[in-house]
């Protein structure tokens, strides 16, 4: 009779290695524990419901380590907080809560922002571009402490601002960023297919560097590698990137 997935999965090197994980995020050795108890608690849930998910894309230890990452980081918010959307944007629907997210914690443009709600799988914006920019004025008038030009919009379109922000921009968005209006939806809508097919160790390291506030070497710690490797796979992820938009005709990298 085959091993169950859970019995697969719950081997003791990677119960260790979830111990070591939450112990390199957590100074303080009882917290440590605590974050420990959280991820048993989480990976027993739902009849194991995460455990489940494996599949033989990639090796059990990479998928149980991603899988804890991802646990320690919702363990953090949960006991601490994360950022949560101003009310009044919350009351404008989902869209605004995107164009919040891109513009205010990710630093991207408007336009740039509209592309991204417009080229979703099920797209959170349905209007016009006109119409769009009579809705953002309302955004424009709302705090973002993350990124002060985002209260002015007509600041935050002034060449000055445009130009200091693209050193700032991570690889992908620069990759974006470098596109004309009509190449960076079909640019958007390749890197999400790339990114689905990427290991799951590949889209927690995307995820983490390119999509949160995580420090590269904090994500290289909760992986259990060091710098360099991790700047290594980065290497190899922003290639396949590269090399499936210009299979896709888009050039200019």
């Amino acid at each position: 009779m085959g091993i169950s997935v859970s019995a697969e999965l719950l081997t003791k090197e990677n119960i260790d290695q979830i111990e070591k994980n939450c112990q390199k995020w957590f100074f303080d050795e009882n917290e440590g524990l605590e974050c420990f108890n959280y991820i048993l608690d989480a990976l027993k849930a739902d009849d194991c419901r995460r455990l489940k998910a494996f599949t033989d894309k990639s090796a059990s230890g990479a998928f149980m380590n991603t899988v804890s990452c991802n646990l320690i980081i919702d363990f953090k918010r949960k006991k601490y907080g994360r950022r949560r959307f101003p009310e009044a944007v919350s009351r404008m629907g989902q869209w605004a809560r995107a164009v919040y997210r891109y513009v205010c914690w990710q630093k991207f443009s408007y336009d740039d922002a509209f592309h991204l709600v417009k080229t979703e799988p099920d797209p959170l914006y349905t209007g016009t571009y006109d119409d769009y920019l009579n809705d953002i004025d309302r955004l424009a008038e709302i705090k973002c402490r993350q990124h002060p030009e985002f209260e002015h919009l007509e600041d935050y379109h002034s060449p000055s601002v445009q130009d200091s922000r693209v050193d700032d921009l991570n690889p992908l968005d620069q990759i974006i960023d470098q596109f004309d209006f009509e190449q960076k939806a079909k640019a958007v809508a390749v890197l999400k297919k790339t990114f689905s097919s990427l290991n799951e160790e590949e889209r927690f390291i995307v995820d983490k560097l390119y999509h949160s506030d995580i420090k590269p070497g904090q994500v290289a710690q909760m992986l259990g590698m060091d710098t360099r490797r991790l700047s290594r796979i980065r290497r190899k992820i922003l290639l396949k990137y590269k090399e499936a938009l210009l299979e896709q005709g888009i050039r200019n990298l």
